[in-house]
Protein backbone atom coordinates (compact mmCIF):
# COMPACT_ATOMS: atom_id res chain seq x y z
CA UNK A 1 0.00 0.00 0.00
CA UNK A 2 1.12 3.44 -0.83
CA UNK A 3 1.24 5.90 1.98
CA UNK A 4 0.04 9.48 1.51
CA UNK A 5 2.99 11.65 1.14
CA UNK A 6 2.90 15.02 2.91
CA UNK A 7 4.16 17.75 0.65
CA UNK A 8 6.17 20.27 2.56
CA UNK A 9 6.59 23.80 1.31
CA UNK A 10 9.50 25.97 2.19
CA UNK A 11 9.11 29.48 3.66
CA UNK A 12 10.37 30.85 0.39
CA UNK A 13 7.60 29.16 -1.55
CA UNK A 14 5.00 30.42 0.93
CA UNK A 15 6.22 33.98 0.51
CA UNK A 16 6.05 33.68 -3.26
CA UNK A 17 2.45 32.44 -3.03
CA UNK A 18 1.53 35.33 -0.77
CA UNK A 19 3.11 37.81 -3.13
CA UNK A 20 1.29 36.28 -6.09
CA UNK A 21 -1.98 36.40 -4.12
CA UNK A 22 -1.48 40.10 -3.35
CA UNK A 23 -0.55 40.84 -6.97
CA UNK A 24 -3.72 39.10 -8.10
CA UNK A 25 -6.21 40.54 -5.61
CA UNK A 26 -4.67 43.80 -4.33
CA UNK A 27 -5.82 45.95 -7.30
CA UNK A 28 -9.40 44.75 -6.81
CA UNK A 29 -9.21 45.34 -3.07
CA UNK A 30 -7.75 48.78 -3.64
CA UNK A 31 -10.52 49.58 -6.12
CA UNK A 32 -13.18 48.53 -3.60
CA UNK A 33 -11.66 50.63 -0.83
CA UNK A 34 -11.25 53.59 -3.17
CA UNK A 35 -14.87 53.26 -4.32
CA UNK A 36 -16.11 53.21 -0.72
CA UNK A 37 -14.06 56.30 0.09
CA UNK A 38 -15.34 58.15 -3.00
CA UNK A 39 -18.97 57.22 -2.26
CA UNK A 40 -18.55 58.28 1.38
CA UNK A 41 -16.99 61.58 0.31
CA UNK A 42 -19.79 62.26 -2.20
CA UNK A 43 -22.44 61.43 0.43
CA UNK A 44 -20.86 63.73 3.02
CA UNK A 45 -20.47 66.52 0.46
CA UNK A 46 -24.11 66.15 -0.59
CA UNK A 47 -25.18 66.38 3.05
CA UNK A 48 -23.08 69.53 3.50
CA UNK A 49 -24.50 71.03 0.30
CA UNK A 50 -28.06 70.08 1.31
CA UNK A 51 -27.68 71.68 4.76
CA UNK A 52 -26.34 74.86 3.14
CA UNK A 53 -29.19 74.86 0.62
CA UNK A 54 -31.75 74.14 3.39
CA UNK A 55 -30.42 77.06 5.42
CA UNK A 56 -30.68 79.37 2.40
CA UNK A 57 -34.22 78.13 1.65
CA UNK A 58 -35.22 78.78 5.27
CA UNK A 59 -33.72 82.29 5.32
CA UNK A 60 -35.30 83.22 1.98
CA UNK A 61 -38.65 81.73 3.00
CA UNK A 62 -38.76 83.65 6.28
CA UNK A 63 -37.61 86.89 4.64
CA UNK A 64 -40.15 86.67 1.80
CA UNK A 65 -43.03 85.61 4.04
CA UNK A 66 -42.33 88.30 6.63
CA UNK A 67 -42.55 90.89 3.87
CA UNK A 68 -45.71 89.30 2.50
CA UNK A 69 -47.60 89.22 5.82
CA UNK A 70 -46.54 92.81 6.58
CA UNK A 71 -47.93 93.96 3.22
CA UNK A 72 -51.19 92.03 3.73
CA UNK A 73 -51.79 93.53 7.18
CA UNK A 74 -50.95 97.04 6.02
CA UNK A 75 -53.30 96.64 3.05
CA UNK A 76 -56.16 95.60 5.36
CA UNK A 77 -55.28 98.45 7.73
CA UNK A 78 -55.57 100.99 4.90
CA UNK A 79 -58.96 99.56 3.90
CA UNK A 80 -60.21 99.82 7.50
CA UNK A 81 -58.92 103.39 7.75
CA UNK A 82 -60.72 104.25 4.52
CA UNK A 83 -63.97 102.66 5.78
CA UNK A 84 -63.66 104.51 9.10
CA UNK A 85 -63.29 107.84 7.29
CA UNK A 86 -66.36 107.06 5.17
CA UNK A 87 -68.38 106.26 8.30
CA UNK A 88 -67.43 109.60 9.87
CA UNK A 89 -68.37 111.47 6.69
CA UNK A 90 -71.72 109.67 6.48
CA UNK A 91 -72.49 110.41 10.13
CA UNK A 92 -71.85 114.11 9.53
CA UNK A 93 -74.25 114.06 6.61
CA UNK A 94 -76.92 112.15 8.57
CA UNK A 95 -76.65 114.33 11.67
CA UNK A 96 -77.73 111.31 13.74
CA UNK A 97 -78.01 111.33 17.53
CA UNK A 98 -75.41 109.51 19.62
CA UNK A 99 -77.40 106.27 19.93
CA UNK A 100 -78.21 106.05 16.24
CA UNK A 101 -74.66 107.01 15.33
CA UNK A 102 -73.26 104.27 17.58
CA UNK A 103 -75.62 101.64 16.14
CA UNK A 104 -74.81 102.73 12.60
CA UNK A 105 -71.08 102.53 13.30
CA UNK A 106 -71.33 99.10 14.97
CA UNK A 107 -73.31 97.66 12.05
CA UNK A 108 -70.68 98.87 9.58
CA UNK A 109 -67.92 97.43 11.77
CA UNK A 110 -69.62 94.01 11.76
CA UNK A 111 -69.81 94.08 7.97
CA UNK A 112 -66.13 95.04 7.76
CA UNK A 113 -65.14 92.23 10.15
CA UNK A 114 -67.20 89.71 8.20
CA UNK A 115 -65.56 90.81 4.97
CA UNK A 116 -62.10 90.52 6.50
CA UNK A 117 -62.83 86.98 7.74
CA UNK A 118 -63.30 85.92 4.11
CA UNK A 119 -59.95 87.30 2.93
CA UNK A 120 -57.51 84.66 1.67
CA UNK A 121 -54.04 85.13 0.24
CA UNK A 122 -51.24 82.79 -0.83
CA UNK A 123 -53.61 79.77 -0.74
CA UNK A 124 -54.01 79.36 3.04
CA UNK A 125 -53.22 82.83 4.43
CA UNK A 126 -55.90 84.69 6.36
CA UNK A 127 -56.32 87.83 8.48
CA UNK A 128 -57.31 87.75 12.16
CA UNK A 129 -58.45 90.63 14.34
CA UNK A 130 -58.37 90.65 18.13
CA UNK A 131 -59.93 93.42 20.18
CA UNK A 132 -57.97 95.15 22.89
CA UNK A 133 -60.44 93.45 25.28
CA UNK A 134 -58.87 90.12 24.12
CA UNK A 135 -61.91 88.96 22.16
CA UNK A 136 -61.45 87.44 18.70
CA UNK A 137 -63.39 89.74 16.37
CA UNK A 138 -62.53 88.21 12.99
CA UNK A 139 -61.13 84.82 12.03
CA UNK A 140 -61.62 82.43 9.15
CA UNK A 141 -62.79 79.88 11.73
CA UNK A 142 -66.15 81.46 12.49
CA UNK A 143 -66.50 79.50 15.76
CA UNK A 144 -63.63 81.47 17.29
CA UNK A 145 -65.33 84.84 16.84
CA UNK A 146 -66.47 86.71 19.99
CA UNK A 147 -64.49 84.29 22.17
CA UNK A 148 -61.26 85.02 24.03
CA UNK A 149 -58.05 83.55 22.64
CA UNK A 150 -57.16 82.49 26.18
CA UNK A 151 -60.16 80.14 26.18
CA UNK A 152 -58.49 77.76 23.72
CA UNK A 153 -56.73 75.25 25.89
CA UNK A 154 -53.15 76.39 26.32
CA UNK A 155 -51.96 78.45 29.28
CA UNK A 156 -49.53 80.44 27.12
CA UNK A 157 -52.49 81.84 25.13
CA UNK A 158 -52.80 84.49 27.83
CA UNK A 159 -49.24 85.70 27.17
CA UNK A 160 -49.66 85.49 23.38
CA UNK A 161 -52.84 87.58 23.55
CA UNK A 162 -51.14 90.14 25.77
CA UNK A 163 -48.13 90.34 23.44
CA UNK A 164 -50.35 90.76 20.36
CA UNK A 165 -52.28 93.60 21.98
CA UNK A 166 -49.11 95.29 23.30
CA UNK A 167 -47.56 95.30 19.81
CA UNK A 168 -50.81 96.69 18.37
CA UNK A 169 -50.91 99.48 20.95
CA UNK A 170 -47.30 100.40 20.14
CA UNK A 171 -48.10 100.58 16.41
CA UNK A 172 -46.93 97.47 14.60
CA UNK A 173 -44.36 94.69 14.71
CA UNK A 174 -43.56 90.99 14.43
CA UNK A 175 -44.29 88.33 17.01
CA UNK A 176 -42.83 84.80 17.02
CA UNK A 177 -44.66 82.27 19.15
CA UNK A 178 -45.96 78.72 19.24
CA UNK A 179 -49.23 78.68 17.31
CA UNK A 180 -52.02 77.31 19.46
CA UNK A 181 -55.08 77.25 17.19
CA UNK A 182 -53.49 74.94 14.60
CA UNK A 183 -54.27 71.17 14.81
CA UNK A 184 -50.49 70.56 14.82
CA UNK A 185 -49.00 73.46 16.80
CA UNK A 186 -45.67 74.77 15.52
CA UNK A 187 -43.72 78.02 15.56
CA UNK A 188 -45.67 80.88 14.01
CA UNK A 189 -44.41 84.28 12.89
CA UNK A 190 -47.09 86.98 12.81
CA UNK A 191 -47.16 90.63 11.86
CA UNK A 192 -49.44 92.78 14.03
CA UNK A 193 -50.70 96.31 13.44
CA UNK A 194 -53.04 98.25 15.69
CA UNK A 195 -56.05 100.30 14.66
CA UNK A 196 -56.18 102.48 17.74
CA UNK A 197 -59.50 104.22 17.07
CA UNK A 198 -61.44 100.96 17.25
CA UNK A 199 -59.11 99.05 19.56
CA UNK A 200 -58.29 96.38 16.97
CA UNK A 201 -55.14 94.29 16.63
CA UNK A 202 -54.89 93.27 12.96
CA UNK A 203 -52.64 90.34 12.21
CA UNK A 204 -51.66 87.43 10.04
CA UNK A 205 -48.79 84.94 10.03
CA UNK A 206 -47.16 81.78 8.75
CA UNK A 207 -45.99 78.52 10.34
CA UNK A 208 -42.41 77.23 10.12
CA UNK A 209 -43.55 73.66 9.36
CA UNK A 210 -44.32 74.93 5.85
CA UNK A 211 -40.58 75.58 5.44
CA UNK A 212 -39.66 71.99 6.31
CA UNK A 213 -42.19 70.61 3.83
CA UNK A 214 -40.42 72.56 1.08
CA UNK A 215 -36.99 71.41 2.29
CA UNK A 216 -38.08 67.75 2.47
CA UNK A 217 -39.34 67.91 -1.11
CA UNK A 218 -35.91 69.18 -2.20
CA UNK A 219 -34.26 66.35 -0.25
CA UNK A 220 -36.31 63.73 -2.08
Amino acid sequence: MLKNKRILTSPKQTNIKNILFLIKYLPSLFSIILSILIITFIYIQKQIDFKAEALKIKKDYIKNNKLMIKNEVRRVYKNILYEEQLIEEQLKMLSANKTDAKNFKENIKKKILDKISNIRYDKSGYIFIIGYDQKILSHFQKDYVTNNLIDYGRKDNRKITRDIINIAKQGEGYLVYKGTLSPNPSIKTSFIKGFEKWGWAIGTGFYDNEIYEIINKRKI
